[in-house]
């Protein structure tokens, strides 16, 4: 009986598999707006989760086919014994990133809301086909969705909060679809970058 127990036993710590250590803190190292990179990273590793090689090589593949970057590379720091792990991201900037416009926009899941109106009130803020990126970081694309569907059912105050509420925690992800043109996708709601 002692004999099997401890054979057991000896086979289940063979089986499990070591913890990954948790995302502590994400730093990201370069002179030039980050929240691009931050919305990626938080979609893949995010903080207080246990982190995976999988997913970095996700994150790296996927700054890299937006074209803004041509090399990022991610470094680990082990706190606390191992339990923890502070990564650093630094980005080698693409020099034509200054010149790449926007080629299309695409709305996943904007269920209930009048994507024609959304377009039109975007089109007024300058967020349309063709403007430049540099112009619209993703904190400004995010303050301009939601000021654009505030505006479509700003006559019809529950609508409003609840479309309000459906986009305040949008999520971005861009392509490069052609020689400095990128393909927007914009989804409300929390997204993993990588599965």
């Amino acid at each position: 009986m002692l004999k099997t127990l401890f054979a057991v036993s000896l086979l289940l710590a063979q089986l499990q598999e070591p913890l990954d250590p948790k995302v502590n803190r994400i730093y990201v190292q370069s002179p030039y707006r980050t929240d691009i990179i931050y919305e990626y990273a938080n979609a893949s590793i995010p903080e207080n989760q246990p982190i995976k090689e999988v997913a970095i090589a996700c994150l790296i593949a996927e700054l890299e086919a937006t074209g803004l970057f041509s090399e990022v590379r991610v470094t680990q720091k082990l706190l606390k014994k191992g339990q923890k792990v502070d990564v650093f991201i630094e980005p080698t900037w693409n020099p034509q990133r200054e010149n790449f416009v926007i080629d299309e926009i695409v709305f996943e899941d904007f269920i209930g809301i009048d994507e024609a109106a959304l377009r039109r009130n975007l089109r007024q803020s300058g967020f349309t086909v063709g403007a430049s990126l540099q112009q619209f970081p993703i904190s400004k694309m995010r303050a301009v969705v939601l000021e654009a569907t505030k505006e479509i059912y700003k006559d019809t105050p529950m609508m409003q909060r609840e479309v309000e509420k459906r986009v305040s925690n949008l999520s971005f992800r861009m392509r490069l679809v052609a020689p400095e043109k990128a393909k927007l996708i914009i989804a409300p709601g929390h997204r993993n970058l990588c599965p």
